[in-house]
């Protein structure tokens, strides 16, 4: 059997509540107005921490986490519960907290500054990503001045398997009909999933990545997946990163059986239909079918 080498890069938000709603607050706002000077500086992502391969950088409004890939997706849960752990004395020092949960509002008045320290506060995209059920539409940079939400990312990365790099569409196609199916048919939160589809929830957003020029422990020749559907629902979820790894082997066995064309024919546009409207129950029963 392959093994699979599995990676994150989750999102979450420091938070406070007003009038028993959770608000972000952007890390940009604990480096220009608290004064905290991050470890290590850059235009993007600046670095907040780095413990032990672990970093938590500034990604737009988000605190983004970042490990060295694992064996097992269990063990990239553990490593986000140390960073939530960590990020949360972090803000808790300010007052603020640590939300881990799809979407989360923003006020428009309060952090919709003309400073270019705040820019990337008020636009979605950083770098393009791409549609697996639309291969041919890039993702554009969209300005988010007015829009009062803010989402949160559990971006599955896997590599490991020659299938990755020789059809990418497939693998990220049947991410959507097992992992992305899973992932929303079991989250605690599907209105708040189904509000995250607005943009980076749809089924079938991913990355191709060549993962050994990221990280010295992956050959160079590894080729491999972002699966950039998931919320970060199921990175704090100890029986979710069980289901993540339980569906991306089964993704891997459809496509190494020679099963793909059958399952992408089946269950893809119930898939989309699903995920879209984050319909737990036709979610589930399309899992129940594979």
């Amino acid at each position: 059997m392959t093994n699979l080498i599995f990676g994150g890069d989750p999102e979450y938000f420091a938070s406070y509540k007003e009038n028993g709603l959770d608000y972000v607050v952007p890390p940009v706002y604990f480096r220009t107005k608290l004064g905290i000077k991050p470890l290590v500086e850059d235009r993007k992502h600046p670095i907040f921490f780095d413990i032990d391969g672990l970093k938590i950088h500034e990604d737009g409004v988000a605190l983004e986490v970042a490990i060295k890939p694992q064996k097992t997706v269990t063990e990239l849960h553990l490593g986000f519960i140390h960073a939530i752990d960590i990020m949360k004395e972090f803000v808790g020092k300010y007052g603020y907290d640590i939300y881990a949960k799809p979407t989360i509002n923003f006020d428009v008045d309060k952090y919709n500054d003309e400073s270019d320290d705040f820019l990337m506060c008020l636009l979605f995209g950083c770098d393009p990503d791409f549609d697996a059920w639309n291969y041919n539409e890039v993702q554009p940079i969209i300005d988010v001045l007015n829009h009062p939400y803010r989402y949160g990312g559990g971006h599955l990365h896997i590599s490991g398997a020659k299938v990755f790099k020789d059809n990418p569409i497939d693998c990220i196609r049947l991410c959507s009909i097992t992992i992305g199916n899973y992932v929303v048919g079991n989250s605690k939160y599907p209105e708040l999933e189904k509000q995250r589809t607005f943009n980076y929830g749809k089924p079938g957003k991913f990355r191709v990545q060549e993962y050994g020029k990221l990280f010295d422990n992956i050959p160079n020749t590894d080729i491999g997946i972002e699966y950039r559907t998931p919320s970060n629902t199921w990175t704090t979820d100890p029986e979710m990163a069980k289901g993540i790894e339980y569906w991306a082997y089964k993704m891997l066995e459809i496509m190494e059986t020679g099963k793909a064309d059958k399952i992408i024919k089946d269950f893809g546009t119930d898939t989309i239909d699903g995920i879209l409207s984050a319909n737990q129950d036709k979610c589930k029963s399309i899992l129940a079918a594979l």
